[in-house]
């Protein structure tokens, strides 16, 4: 780590250096002026050092990553200026037990930014802010236990209110949705693996989806998000219910909900050609009515057998359709209208269904 006196003795020396010269070189004018404006940017350098350290309040935040040896821009860019001020910052944050967003030090860091002589492109007061956020969510302090992903979302919530806009909506894609790192930071720069959303519970990611709509809502300009973020929250909504309602559903099935462009007559035809059990596929297209947001439109547990049925017999003729068929298509032919006729259809059993299921199905299912 990089304290800020001596970065702060060193851009001084380098100005009384700069200035020094400038006085032996008066008959060189170009020279005059390159060098009282090295003075000037060293000057400032020295005064951002100071601020920068002060704001960190031992945070152990690397000034040699947000300015090179000249005070300009460090060779690596924002990527490596905003992973420095994570850091800086998730030291802080677990200084309390649970760990808390500093909110004040990071807003106090956000001010002494604005001092650097030569920023690198795009590190501003806005980069501080979401470098912090991200850092609370997906850094850990050598030596310290990692918080857990609801602790850490706990203490980084209370901070996406001072975001802009599009930043609140690539941090919650992140958190909730596994979309891209926010500030690019890679797996080796302490970019938390895969994302926080491989980390995160399902509540969790609904609760991220939640505070990212809610925060939306609240920005003076409608974002373009906020409609697929709704979506979203909807079909996580009917995840969770299906899930919960069907203890013995096939994982495969369970994944295909797993995607933005969610249909849940779509899915429930899958469902039965997969031979899912016909209530399972009722419960599905109940969950999704109740949980509309989703816009996926509606779906009927019939009429997906329906489709699915002809789908297999049409499988079927053709795979024994004269010699064109090989014995593996027949094979798979059968199997798949098996699985329609006896499992699907046939309600297959997989133990006694849930009291979420009979509620979700309630008395109208066994009639029709």
């Amino acid at each position: 780590d990089d304290g800020g006196d001596e970065y702060a003795a060193y851009f001084n020396l380098l100005r009384a250096t700069h200035a020094s010269a400038k006085e032996n070189v008066e008959s060189h004018s170009e020279n005059v002026e390159s060098h009282s404006v090295a003075a000037a940017k060293a000057s400032a350098a020295a005064n951002a050092s100071v601020a920068l350290c002060d704001a960190a309040k031992g945070g152990g935040l690397s000034l040699a990553a947000l300015m090179g040896p000249d005070g300009g821009a460090h060779s690596g860019g924002r990527v490596e200026a905003t992973r420095a001020v994570g850091h800086s910052v998730v030291k802080t944050a677990h200084s309390s037990i649970p760990i808390v967003f500093p909110s004040d030090a990071v807003a106090a860091l956000a001010a002494a930014v604005v001092k650097l002589p030569d920023p690198a492109p795009g590190f501003d007061s806005d980069a501080v802010w979401l470098s912090a956020v991200c850092g609370v969510l997906s850094l850990s302090v050598p030596g310290s236990a990692r918080a857990q992903p609801h602790e850490r979302w706990t203490a980084a919530e209370t901070a996406l209110p001072t975001l802009p806009p599009d930043d609140i909506a690539q941090v919650v894609r992140w958190c909730a949705l596994g979309g891209g790192h926010p500030l690019g930071w890679t797996d080796a720069q302490g970019g938390g693996g895969g994302g926080f959303a491989q980390e995160a519970s399902l509540p969790l990611k609904i609760r991220a989806l939640a505070a990212g709509v809610e925060a939306l809502e609240r920005a003076e300009v409608s974002h373009a998000e906020l409609t697929a973020f709704r979506r979203s929250l909807a079909r996580l909504h009917v995840v969770t219910v299906v899930r919960d309602a069907m203890p013995s559903l096939v994982a495969d099935s369970l994944r295909m909900l797993d995607d933005d462009a969610f249909i849940p007559a779509a899915v429930a035809e899958r469902w039965v050609a997969a031979g899912e059990p016909l209530r399972h596929v009722a419960g599905l297209v109940a969950a999704g009515r109740k949980h509309t947001g989703h816009e996926g439109g509606d779906a009927d547990h019939v009429d997906a057998c329906a489709k699915a049925l002809n789908a297999a017999k049409r499988a079927l003729t053709t795979a024994f359709d004269g010699s064109a068929g090989s014995a593996d298509a027949r094979l798979n032919a059968v199997n798949a209208l098996r699985a329609v006729v006896i499992r699907s259809l046939g309600d297959d059993a997989r133990g006694a269904d849930s009291p979420a299921l009979k509620s979700l199905l309630g008395s109208e299912y066994p009639s029709t």
